[in-house]
This record gives C-alpha cells, structure tokens and sequence, in this order.
C-alpha cells in the first residue's frame, strides 16, 4: 500500500499499482522540467520504494540543477537503493570535489560504505558528516541504529540547575539509557528537575489540567523529537549558525502538525506547532504560505477550548502575517 495525504496532511493509503498507474509515472512526465515538484515526487516515491522508477527522474533532477547538493544526494540514493554503489559514491564524490564536503553528502557516502561492509570507514565519514551538520534527523537516528545493531549503545545525561544570579548549582540529576528508548529516563529527569525547582524557588507543584499533559505511549517520542525541532530552529534565527545548519525545514512543520492531528486537544502540541512556525518565519519564511490552509483548517476543525483556541489563533495569525 502506498501513503497519500489527506487536506490536514493524514495518511490514506492505496495499493502500489494503483498510484504508479494512475498517479506516479504521469505526474512526473508532466512535471519533468520543474526541479522542485521533480525532487517532491522523486522523495516520496523512494519512501514507497519505487526505486528503479526513479533512476530516469533522478538522473534528470541533476540535469536541471547540476551540482546541486540535492540533487546529487537524491541521484546517490537511487542507485544505492539498486546497489550501483560505485555509481552512488561516484556523484557524491563529484559533488564534494566540486562544491566541498557537507553533512547530508557526507551521511550518505557513509551509507555507500556500509552497504560494502566497510564499517570502520564508514563510522569516520558518518561522524564527519554530524559534526557539519548535527542538525540531520537522517543522520542522527541512522547512527543511533547503528550501535544498536552491535548493542554498544547506552547513553548517560547529566542535568544541573544553576542559579543564574548566582552561580551556585542548586542540584544534579543523573540517568542513563538507550537512546532508542529514551522516554522512561527523561521523564525521570523531568520529575527530578521539577523537584529541584521546587525546593529552589520554595513552590509548591499542582497537577496540570489534562490538556496540557505531556504526551505519553508512542507519541512520546515524537514529542521530545519536535521540541529538539524548535530549538534547532531557534538556534539558526539566531543568524550566528553556520549556512547549511538547518535542514528538512518542511518536514519539521509536516511533522509537528501530525503530532497535533494525533493529539488534536493538547494545547502544549499546538503551542509547539505555533512557537515552529514563528521561530521558521525568521529562518525560512517563503515556505510557511504553504501550510497556512491546513492551520486554518485546523482551527476550524479541531477547536481548542477557551481561552486556548483564541491564543493560538493570534499566534498562528503572527506567523503567517507578511
């Protein structure tokens, strides 16, 4: 089955030869000279695993804009999904000759080696790759997999509370965990620095009303992959972050706005979804037109209660305000 959208971004499926009949194969003939809609249909279709239906697309999509970091890393990804791994290395390669390395082309060279076996090489390009660009999602969480794949993963956080006035560290919180199943560990550090608040600014905690829970089960961590999101965004509106710091700005809004479809009466997700779009206003304000008919939807069709939903309302109205 393959994954299509409905009007909020929510899945809907159909079967495979149904959209590469009837959707795939015309809808990229009739856009093979427009780069951007050829590079959309080429990413979803190779999440489907319409992997040699791509080879002809991809190979244009580098015609049309050569040298260009996404193309080149969308060509690489073709033909290493068909296991031409020389013709994979070959236009990174290319690519870093001409242009220089960068963390996205340097995370999928590492892909081209591990499909070659050649794990100590490509361990070394892969950790090059996250120290150019810490920012990939990609990257990341292929790395993460791949410890724990040898069971060498386990992760310890330490969290200290200082006082900003001055100076002196109120309290250490301390946890460890495998970074595939985080969840448990951080809400113990959530639980803790609450409790060190607590006893710092002498206040007395109280249970917030349901709407503004924290998301627990498998939205989790979803959850704690958005607010790592925003900060991201954050970081790079603040113009002190190097060019090319922040990638997949789209796919960040798409997924926080799933996130909120899944959990359509949190004020916290929906705060998170706005608190996005504002931060992305400053970073990549051309892309924020695109969502705004599925916000206002949204805000039509999933109302928050009072006063929540009007608050919201003026934030969203902030960011898609020109």
């Amino acid at each position: 089955m393959i994954r299509v959208f409905d009007a909020y971004g929510r899945e809907m499926f159909i079967t495979r030869q149904q959209w590469r009949d009837n959707v795939l194969l015309g809808t990229i003939q009739n856009n093979w000279d427009d780069p951007e809609k050829l590079a959309g249909f080429i990413i979803q279709s190779l999440q489907d695993n319409f992997f040699n239906e791509m080879i002809r697309p991809a190979e244009r999509l580098l015609q049309l804009e050569p040298d260009a970091e996404r193309s080149t890393v969308l060509l690489a990804i073709v033909y290493l999904k068909i296991k031409r791994l020389e013709d994979s290395e070959n236009v990174l390669q290319q690519f870093i000759s001409k242009r220089g390395e960068s963390g996205v082309v340097l995370t999928n060279l590492a892909k081209v080696y591990a499909e070659r076996g050649n794990e100590e090489k490509m361990l070394e390009i892969l950790w090059r790759g996250l120290q150019l660009d810490p920012n990939q999602d990609n990257g990341l969480g292929w790395y993460e997999v791949t410890h724990l794949i040898s069971k060498t993963a386990q992760w310890t956080t330490v969290l200290r509370l200082v006082c900003t006035t001055s100076g002196h560290c109120v309290g250490k919180l301390s946890e460890s965990f495998n970074p595939a199943d985080p969840a448990q560990a951080i809400k113990q550090l959530s639980y803790g620095l609450l409790e060190l608040l607590g006893r710092a600014a002498d206040v007395r905690q109280q249970t917030a009303p349901k709407n503004y829970l924290i998301p627990d089960g498998p939205y989790f961590p979803q959850y704690l992959l958005r607010l790592e999101q925003l900060l991201a965004v954050r970081c790079a509106a603040t113009g002190n972050s190097q060019s090319g710091f922040l990638s997949g700005e789209r796919e960040i809004i798409d997924g926080t706005l799933e996130l909120v479809l899944d959990m359509p009466m949190s004020i916290n997700i929906r705060l998170l979804l706005a608190q996005t779009l504002l931060a992305m206003k400053r970073v990549r304000p051309d892309i924020l037109s695109e969502f705004s008919e599925r916000i206002l939807l949204l805000q039509k069709e999933k109302p928050l209660t009072k006063p929540a939903q009007g608050t919201l309302q003026r934030l969203f109205d902030e960011a898609f305000l020109a």
